[in-house]
């Protein structure tokens, strides 16, 4: 990752960590305290290499995480609602919806079924 691209990554990988996710209330001492993005790591190797990142180290860990953020928040705004069409509404007929695919999935209805070219013919 090289230049502007490369600091725009690290920036979303700092506001990934830096997130509050939940505030805790601890019952026994009484003391509240946030949760933050950081926490949700696991990987101990990861976390190390986040302390002793610099711009010429090779970092794969740290580059594979920031992708796979992106990945995420790619996934997630897919699924963006933007609009409902009502059409008319009977009593006891069931409303359908069509949402945005993921995958970019069209539906069947307009398609001409082409005839195969391994079916024997008359």
């Amino acid at each position: 990752m090289e230049g502007h691209f490369k600091q725009r990554c690290i920036e979303k990988l700092i506001r990934y960590l830096e997130e509050p996710i939940s505030d805790v209330f601890d019952l026994e001492t009484g003391e509240n305290y946030t949760k933050y993005g950081v926490d949700r790591i696991r990987d101990k190797m990861f976390i190390k290499e986040l302390l002793r990142w610099t711009p010429k180290l090779n970092t794969d860990r740290l580059v594979s995480n920031i992708l796979a953020i992106m990945a995420a928040e790619s996934s997630t705004n897919r699924h963006i609602l933007q609009e409902v069409k009502k059409g008319d509404h009977r009593p006891n007929t069931k409303v359908s919806y069509n949402f945005p695919s993921a995958l970019g999935s069209k539906s069947k209805q307009g398609m001409i079924k082409m005839p195969s070219p391994f079916k024997k013919r008359k």
